[in-house]
């Protein structure tokens, strides 16, 4: 009996504000045009190869990318100016997380192809591992197909509250990890139980690294190169930024607001809700987040050092933007909404304004998930 899995198109489920981005109906200046034809492509790749950080960019986060084989190989050739990234990413989930991470960074690479075949100028895709994140809630269960229906599994303790998942131990992994094995069973999907125990019982895991470790592993080979968000390097490189992004607290704050009541006026909802006197730019001392607030921003620059700053969901964009020659972001339907409130963020940093496009949106049925739905 064959275990290939059907793979199975759905309509992509996007709310009101994320079709809003989608088709051209916010005003022109609040996202950078979107593509319609092979040549505006083009002119957009061309646009889109140098990035803000400069020319060394991939020599600067090499370590941060730890890239191998086919990735390796992919993004040397776009490096220096020869090229363009496609990017994806996500917060880290427990083995992966949910499907639509792999849906995500499968997006980026059929992008990433197309365009090069279609344009004739290299394009990588990028998996952005949003190991800075803090929500270990989120990111530490997942249910699991079996042949019988699902099976949960999660990590139980849980760090002080505004850890890094990067650095968050993987106290126990015991009874997550065999419940990883009972849903793998046999065939192709053993090869990932076998990975996901060295990521996640070996001694010292983080979340956020067994996540990177698992994911390099499997998307490496595809020619996917994965970035570690926390890595030192990453926030080194984005510190220009991220510190301007605190001297300007204040400007930011009034900008982002005034675009979030746009938003309301068009009778849409803002994916992100802005927080009153909390900047944009979080400060970071000993792997834990703390938000900085608008009245303190400045003081906040005081003593930090060069990579103790990280970015929040509506700066992560433009920062991602700043360090790398991205073409496009791959999101989902809530990613593609706060592309809305992004662009004022980028223009009063005074870096491009990012462009998002639709992942895929896919079901996997595998054998046994399509016998469970047929008996109910």
């Amino acid at each position: 009996m064959s275990v290939s899995p059907v793979v199975e198109r759905l309509p992509f489920a996007a709310g009101a504000t994320a079709r809003a981005v989608l088709n051209g109906t916010l005003p022109a200046t609040w996202l950078p045009e979107r593509p319609q034809t092979v040549d505006a492509w083009r002119h957009r790749l061309q646009a889109s190869r140098q990035a803000p950080i400069g020319r060394d960019w991939g020599w600067t986060l090499r370590e941060a990318f730890a890239a191998s084989g086919p990735a390796a190989a992919r993004l040397a050739r776009v490096s220096e100016g020869q090229g363009v990234v496609i990017t994806t990413g996500q917060q880290p989930g427990l083995f992966g997380g949910p499907l639509y991470t792999l849906v995500k960074a499968l997006s980026a690479l059929a992008l990433a192809d197309h365009l090069e075949r279609r344009t004739g100028i290299p394009t990588a895709p990028v998996f952005w591992a949003a190991t800075d994140d803090t929500d270990f809630v989120e990111g530490a269960s997942i249910h699991l197909p079996t042949a019988t229906g699902t099976l949960s599994a999660r990590l139980d303790v849980a760090p002080p509250e505004g850890t890094m998942l990067a650095a968050a131990p993987v106290d126990d992994a015991t009874s997550a990890l065999a419940a990883l094995r009972v849903a793998c069973g046999g065939g192709a999907w053993a090869e990932l139980a076998r990975v996901a125990h060295e990521a996640y019982a070996a001694p010292g895991a983080t979340v956020g690294g067994a996540y990177v470790t698992l994911l390099r592993h499997l998307l490496q080979p595809l020619g996917i190169a994965v970035l570690d968000a926390a890595h030192p390097d990453v926030r080194r490189a984005a510190q220009p930024w991220l510190r301007r992004a605190l001297v300007d607290a204040e400007p930011l704050d009034v900008a982002v607001a005034a675009r979030t009541a746009a938003l309301r006026e068009r009778g849409l909802v803002p994916q992100v809700e802005p927080v009153a006197d909390r900047a944009l730019v979080f400060t970071v001392r000993d792997g834990r987040r703390v938000r900085a607030t608008v009245a303190g921003a400045r003081a906040a620059l005081q003593g930090l050092g060069d990579d103790a700053l990280a970015p929040n969901v509506l700066l992560r964009p433009v920062i991602e933007r700043a360090l790398l020659p991205t073409a496009a972001y791959v999101a989902g339907p809530g990613e593609l909404a706060y592309f809305a409130q992004v662009g004022v963020v980028a223009d009063l940093l005074d870096l491009p304004q990012p462009l998002a496009v639709p992942r895929a949106s896919v079901r996997v049925l595998t054998p046994a998930v399509a016998a469970v739905l047929t008996r109910h």
